[in-house]
């Protein structure tokens, strides 16, 4: 069982020719394409960062990007 404490699975990272690197969970699921996260759930890290939760219930981090919109 998979409890909220849990570390985040290692994903695989595959070159793509898109803006990022394409991030891919342990269960073979396209997490991050390079562009867009494909997930419902994605928690940002008080230490910069983020995890998107796939739907094998594991966390996987993908790449995230802050910043500050000038008004």
């Amino acid at each position: 069982m998979n409890g909220p404490n849990l570390q985040p699975r290692i994903a695989t990272v595959v070159d793509l020719t898109c803006a990022r690197r394409r991030v891919v969970c342990v269960c073979n699921h396209v997490i991050f394409d390079g562009i867009v996260i494909r997930s419902r759930v994605v928690r940002l890290l008080p230490r910069g960062g983020a995890e998107a939760l796939c739907r094998c219930k594991a966390w996987v981090t993908v790449p995230v990007t802050y910043s500050e919109s000038a008004s």
